[in-house]
């Protein structure tokens, strides 16, 4: 069986044929997964990207209302809110080999990092705010961002 960029890439340049992608999803193993229900706070109004931290400790979830809220990813509890945006953060992700390094982007212009090390060593609950390490503004919208996978080095695109 092909791996899954090599089948994402030749449905770039051949198109898909359907009874291949029925095939390929067929072997995907969904059967241990168990549906996560988060417990998001009332005020919650629509989350629309989440990101999973490297050691699938912590799920990140960007929620309009401009914060970012962090969830134990095996009891789905809410551990803490990542506030420091004035528009909703647009783009979220965690370093790739640093479990406790979050950055995000809002629709504002505003890049921020977060160190959740403490989220990941006490669960006080959603009303525990986290404010950003550091943060950076530009004019326009964050549109993406992503961590070098072996440097300090963290790429954004307006």
């Amino acid at each position: 069986m092909k791996n899954v960029v090599e089948f994402l890439r030749e449905g770039e340049v051949r198109g898909f044929q359907r009874h291949i992608v029925a095939n390929f999803t067929d072997k995907i193993p969904f059967h241990n997964a168990k549906l996560l229900k988060p417990d998001s706070p009332v005020s919650s109004r629509s989350v629309f990207l989440l990101k999973v931290n490297c050691d699938d400790t912590v799920i990140a979830a960007a929620h309009m209302e401009g914060v970012v809220i962090l969830y134990d990813s095996s009891s789905g509890e809410c551990i803490g809110r990542c506030e420091g945006h004035e528009k909703p953060p647009w783009t979220i992700n965690f370093h790739p080999s640093i479990p406790h390094l979050l950055a995000s982007g809002c629709l504002g212009g505003r890049v921020c990092l977060w160190s959740i090390v403490e989220k990941l060593s006490t669960t006080l609950g959603c009303h525990d705010i986290v404010k950003p390490s550091s943060t950076y503004l530009r004019l326009g919208a964050i549109a993406s961002l992503s961590f070098h996978p072996y440097r300090s080095i963290l790429a954004v695109a307006w």
